[in-house]
């Protein structure tokens, strides 16, 4: 009896245990995401153009070279300049970017430079939006 009451014991342990880990997944995003605070914030106006500084891009493996989106990005058209991290740095898996454009359709142009970054999903609060979904909420602002 006291062995069932044992393996009961534990095989009850290792559900709750389950189920705490399982709940801790469910609202991280699968794959590239960034997270933001304020959509309506999320732009400054420098000098006549649109920066989005230092946000973070998170889901990148170690392994993967920055150079090419660096390049392809800032050949786009509206971005001034654009820089990525060549690693992460203060947390695992994201790197830190900046992206300064033009005031011409500056969210458009960001819409794109996250899809260029192959982000999937945009954190706002507890809320997860797909990059175009974030970009109708931005551009309403």
């Amino acid at each position: 009896m006291k062995t069932i009451s044992k393996v009961l014991m534990i095989c009850l342990l290792f559900a709750a245990n389950a189920g705490f880990v399982l709940s801790q997944n469910i609202d991280k995003p699968q794959g590239r995401y960034i997270i933001v605070e304020a959509p309506d914030q999320i732009f400054s106006e420098v000098d006549g153009n649109f920066e989005v500084r230092n946000f973070l891009v998170y889901g990148f493996s170690e392994e993967t070279s920055s150079k090419p989106f660096h390049e392809n990005i800032n050949e786009m058209q509206g971005i001034v300049k654009f820089s990525i991290a060549s690693r992460s740095e203060a947390v695992q898996g994201a790197r830190r970017c900046t992206a300064i454009m033009t005031s011409d359709k500056y969210q458009e142009t960001f819409r794109k430079v996250l899809l260029m970054l192959e982000v999937q999903t945009v954190v706002v609060g507890n809320d997860h939006y797909t990059v175009d979904e974030f970009y109708q909420i931005i551009k309403q602002k």
